[in-house]
């Protein structure tokens, strides 16, 4: 456990040092020599310049905190600098006050590099890694794209306005496995920042459940006719229910309950399996997404078509029902 003193006052130790190196630093201004006769606003004006930093600075993740970060880092290596020029003496003290400008050197740096950070953050970046391993995989190879520290917010480096470039970027990767290790959002993103990169993770979301669905829906219609019984299979209606419940188990729920109920009440097994399936896609369009109701759609239409025989029976009032007596 850290002692109190390096925890607390140590920190606010070294604060107080770098205010009073700043100040000291500030004073030695061009701009401010020419107001030297007037001691309020030559010993003032420095602190109302410091407050302004601290100001624009209150944002731990802003551009703020970067330039007066960069901007105390070059005081503080000038003035060591300064200090080892004065005893060496000679020409090196003269190079160095020339190239210091009596402290005008650390903004004009700090303004370079935060133009020049502005022209690399508006750049996105991609790096590929390759990692050998001993697993099996499918395909032989297994492609992960990795998003991190995207942190839009309005009129920054990365907004609403680079969604396109980003999903450009996603997709040139041809990615088998999207992950987003965070920073996607912080705090300080503004709701329609985050409603716009929502719609974008969303859309790759919606992708690979697209690409569920159809494998779901072929692996029933591959139970409905399968190729080595000469298509001739079962009525896909345990393939639906599995797939109804690997997909969303709620809807499975509902389907099981109304199976249950019909067959209790009616004892045609035909006709629960047809409305357990048929009440599916009714229930997805107020408890999913259309995406899924559609697919849910096209399954009922299935189970509908495979139970032609027996809907033809159940209007002429000669369909089989279920027996719940025991048999002596």
């Amino acid at each position: 456990m850290y002692h109190p003193f390096f925890q607390f006052v140590l920190p606010r130790i070294g604060q107080a040092a770098l205010d009073v190196l700043l100040y000291v630093n500030f004073l030695q201004l061009p701009p401010l020599q020419l107001v030297s006769a007037w001691p309020v606003l030559y010993y003032g004006l420095p602190l109302l310049l410091m407050l302004l930093l601290a100001y624009i600075s209150r944002d731990p993740l802003g551009l703020g905190i970067v330039f007066t970060g960069h901007l105390v880092t070059f005081y503080c290596i000038g003035t060591g600098i300064a200090l080892l020029m004065r005893r060496v003496g000679g020409t090196p003290q003269f190079v160095w006050r020339i190239f210091w400008l009596d402290g005008i050197t650390p903004w004009l740096l700090t303004a370079f590099i935060m133009w020049w950070g502005r022209r690399r953050a508006l750049k996105l970046c991609t790096t590929k890694y390759n990692i050998i391993t001993h697993k099996r995989l499918s395909h032989g190879a297994l492609r992960i794209v990795q998003i991190s520290d995207v942190h839009p917010r309005a009129c920054a480096a990365m907004d609403h306005t680079r969604i396109p470039e980003l999903r450009e970027k996603i997709a040139a990767c041809r990615p088998d496995l999207l992950v987003l290790t965070g920073d996607i959002f912080d705090e300080f993103t503004e709701p329609e920042e985050l409603e716009a990169f929502c719609s974008l993770f969303g859309f790759i979301t919606t992708v690979a459940v697209v690409a569920g669905l159809i494998a779901g829906v072929m692996g029933v219609i591959g139970h409905n006719f399968p190729v080595w019984l000469k298509f001739r299979g079962g009525k896909g209606v345990a393939s639906a229910f599995g797939f109804i419940v690997v997909t969303q188990w709620q809807l499975g729920v509902i389907a099981l309950c109304v199976w249950l109920v019909t067959a209790f009440t009616t004892r045609y097994s035909s006709l629960s399996a047809i409305l357990a399936a048929v009440s599916v896609p009714f229930f997805a369009f107020f408890m999913s997404d259309p995406v899924h109701a559609a697919f849910y759609s096209a399954i009922a239409l299935l189970v509908l078509i495979r139970h032609h025989a027996n809907i033809a029976r159940l209007i002429k009032g000669i369909e089989s029902k279920i027996s719940f007596k025991k048999k002596a």
